[in-house]
């Protein structure tokens, strides 16, 4: 049927922790005169196997609270789709695929053109250890904004 009253106010919900955790992290992000430091986990994956390399992004997936914020509000969008059974089984695989793109882009990439990868993707990591704050922000006000205003939509 149509979404609850309690589906769109979990979004709303949902939506406004992520502003907050947005806030947060702007609140608590370095000084610009203070030296970047890369996240610990990101120094020891040059030196994991594959699987623990696996295993330590499933993990740091499931443990974190925004990605599952983003989750819940992507399987409550699917869910009240109205789609039939097998409809909603290719959304979550679509979904998921559109998901993984950001795991599976630099793997390909590396697999392809390795003696470029390899600089490239050095400098994206760079610029994303010196600009992290920034780009976390953004994508959560960008998606709380998103994922409140359905809500709100629904509810009114």
């Amino acid at each position: 049927g149509d979404p609850t009253p309690l589906a769109a106010w979990l979004r709303v919900f949902l939506g406004v922790g992520l502003l907050v955790a947005a806030w947060s992290k702007w609140k608590s992000r370095p000084s610009p005169q203070d030296s970047t430091e890369p996240p610990r986990f990101l120094a020891k994956l040059d030196s994991l196997s594959s699987w623990k390399t696996l295993a330590m992004g499933v993990g740091l997936s499931m443990l974190n609270p925004k990605i599952f914020v983003l989750a819940s509000a992507s399987a409550m969008t699917i869910y009240e789709s109205k789609l039939h059974a097998g409809e909603e089984m290719i959304a979550l695989v679509v979904y998921t695929a559109i998901a993984s793109l950001s795991v599976l882009a630099p793997i390909v990439f590396v697999r392809l053109r390795h003696d470029k990868a390899n600089r490239v993707l050095k400098d994206l990591e760079n610029w994303l250890i010196a600009n992290n704050t920034a780009v976390s922000v953004s994508l959560l006000v960008v998606f709380a904004v998103f994922i409140t205003g359905s809500g709100l939509k629904l509810a009114f």
